[in-house]
This record gives structure tokens, C-alpha cells and sequence, in this order.
């Protein structure tokens, strides 16, 4: 149509109809009224928790710039600053009304977002589909109403591994002749469905102790590539996941049961010559195996309950034959 010379109403009628009857268009998927609903709710909530963390800012920098320094909330931002309007500001009742107006603000705004909280909870418990994306670890009502507003209609998607392109946490590509580089996130689609993914990416990798492939493989990737890339990673993975397990109708299965860290005098690390069920002995720790001066773990850097892997795995016997001074070959 845009060879035509003279567009005129008819002529732009005619070409309508060609493109119709040749197929030359692509279907653009209309989100239906219930998404919509929720997406306004996600997006109100989210104005107000930013206006929340803008008034905590503006209650800092005021204190700040008269020499009172908010420090951190022990008992919650409303005790301590109401302990400083009391104390500190004792002698500055304009900057102390200031501040009981700002407070006075972020009390309502409290409130308000503490009724569109149970609103959120309500809503992801009377969805089944979001019930099961909870099951998930580091997947709660704000992501899973998110993604499931964000997806609408699963069918529109052929393959799982599109939904996390869809995102945008995908690699841009540039290639043209011998060129061929990849640049940083695309981040195509919606903003905040791809925000709440990084968000369960991150608690998932950081928060959660508990042992599942995913977790697993996120771990990998942080080793090798740093935590950024890998939660990133996790969350494009994250989308296809949630994705399969809308449309397979099941819940989350962490697949791999090996733990990705183990504590001393629990049950010993997946890659332990011992024979299955036999555990340290209680009070006894691996660091006892002089194995463990010489070999290097990345897992400890990981997590916090990981422990230095002795290259015996941990074998009782392995360690009782060890000597002070060094390996069983440099025994006299």
C-alpha cells in the first residue's frame, strides 16, 4: 500500500482486502478482559509501593540535610522515625511537622497497599493455574499473577522456549558478513513480567536452600558466567517452565534430588564414594581430610551451608588412614 501514489478511501479498502485474501498479515493476540484486571492491579500496587520507597527517600534526605542521620529501621521505618521527630528534632518543630506530615502520607499509602495485598493473595488462591506457578520455588502471587496476565492464552505459543523470548531476557544477535556478536538482553515485551522473572530468579538462586535442578543449573551458570547472566538465565527458563506447567496441567517437580550443599554431619554430597545411606559420623567434619587443604570448591563461594569437597568424598576410612603430614603415598 505504500506504492500507491494517491491513497485515497477506496484504494485503502481494496488493499485491505488483498492483504486479507493473500494471507500477507500477522495475527496480533487481543489479552482479554480479566488479564487487563489484573494487570491494573499489579500496576496500582506497584505506584504505590514506589510512592512508599519516594517518601522513606524524602523523610532521609530532609533529616539528613539538618545533621540527623535515620540509620538503620530497627523495629520498622514508623518507630524510628517517630523515635527521631522526638528526639532529634526536639528543637526544629517546623522540620518536625515536616516530617509528621510525610509519615502521616506513608501511613495511608501503608495501608492502601496492604488492602491491594490481600486483594493479590485472593485472586492467585482462586486461580488454579496460579496455584500451581506457586509451587515453584521463589514464585509467589505477584509473579504468578503477573506471568499468567502477561501469557493470557498459553496456545498462542508453539514451543515453551518462546515464552522466555517473548520476555525479552534473550541475548540480542547482530551478524551481518564476518560479524557475528551477541549483545546484552533484547528486553522485548512487557517490562514487569520480565522484572517479577528476575525477581523469583533471584530469590530462587540467593534465598532458597532447597535442592532442585534448576537451582542446580543456575548455579552452574554463576560459577562459570557470575550471578547477573545467571539470573537472568534462570529467569528466561523460569518463563518456559511456568509455561509447560500451564499447559500440561502439572505442578512443579524439582527433578534432581542432588543437594547443592550439603552441611557437616548430614547426608554426604551426591559425588561421595560412600555407599548410599551411610552418613559421617555426627561430630565429625570433613575438614579433618587433609584433602581438603589442596582442593578448591566453587560451591562454597555459592551458598552458605556448602562445605570444601575432600576429593575421598567424605569417606570415614579415607581419613582415619591419613596422616598429618600428607597423602597415603608420602606415609613413611
Amino acid at each position: 500500500m505504500a506504492d500507491v501514489r494517491n491513497q485515497t478511501l477506496p484504494k485503502i479498502d481494496v488493499g485491505l482486502a488483498q492483504i486479507m485474501r493473500t494471507g500477507w498479515f500477522r495475527a496480533v493476540h487481543v489479552k482479554s478482559a480479566p488479564s487487563h484486571l489484573v494487570r491494573a492491579l499489579l500496576v496500582s500496587r506497584g505506584l504505590l509501593v514506589s510512592m512508599r520507597g519516594d517518601i522513606d527517600n524524602q523523610v532521609r534526605g530532609l533529616q539528613k540535610t539538618f545533621g540527623v542521620l535515620f540509620g538503620k529501621a530497627v523495629g520498622g521505618f514508623r518507630k524510628r522515625a517517630a523515635e527521631i521527630v522526638a528526639g532529634d528534632l526536639i528543637d526544629s518543630p517546623e522540620l518536625a511537622r515536616l516530617m509528621e506530615t510525610l509519615l502521616a502520607a506513608r501511613e495511608d499509602i501503608c495501608r492502601r497497599i496492604l488492602t491491594l495485598d490481600r486483594e493479590v493473595m485472593k485472586q492467585a488462591k482462586a486461580s488454579e493455574v496460579c496455584r500451581r506457578f506457586m509451587t515453584m520455588p521463589g514464585v509467589g502471587a505477584v509473579v504468578a499473577l503477573s506471568i499468567w496476565s502477561a501469557i493470557d492464552d498459553p496456545t498462542r505459543f508453539a514451543k515453551s522456549a518462546n515464552v522466555g523470548a517473548y520476555f525479552g531476557p534473550t541475548p540480542r544477535r547482530y551478524a551481518s558478513g564476518e560479524i557475528d556478536r551477541s549483545g546484552r538482553i533484547s528486553k522485548c515485551g512487557d517490562r514487569d513480567p520480565r522484572t517479577h522473572l528476575y525477581e523469583a530468579a533471584n530469590v530462587l538462586l540467593t534465598r532458597i536452600s532447597r535442592a532442585s535442578a534448576l537451582r542446580e543449573w543456575g548455579l552452574k551458570i554463576a560459577k562459570r558466567s557470575g550471578f547477573k547472566k545467571a539470573k537472568v538465565a534462570v529467569a528466561r527458563k523460569m518463563a518456559g517452565i511456568l509455561h509447560r506447567m500451564w499447559i500440561d496441567g502439572t505442578e512443579f517437580r524439582p527433578g534432581t534430588q542432588a543437594a547443592a550443599a550439603y552441611s557437616i554431619g548430614g547426608a554426604p554430597h551426591p559425588t561421595s564414594s560412600s555407599p548410599p545411606g551411610r552418613r559421617p559420623e555426627q561430630g565429625r567434619s570433613l575438614r579433618c581430610c587433609p584433602c581438603t587443604d589442596r582442593r578448591t570448591n566453587a560451591d562454597t563461594t555459592l551458598t552458605r551451608s556448602s562445605h570444601p569437597r575432600p576429593c575421598c568424598g567424605g569417606d570415614p576410612d579415607h581419613v582415619e588412614n591419613h596422616e598429618p603430614g600428607g597423602d597415603l603415598g608420602e606415609r613413611a
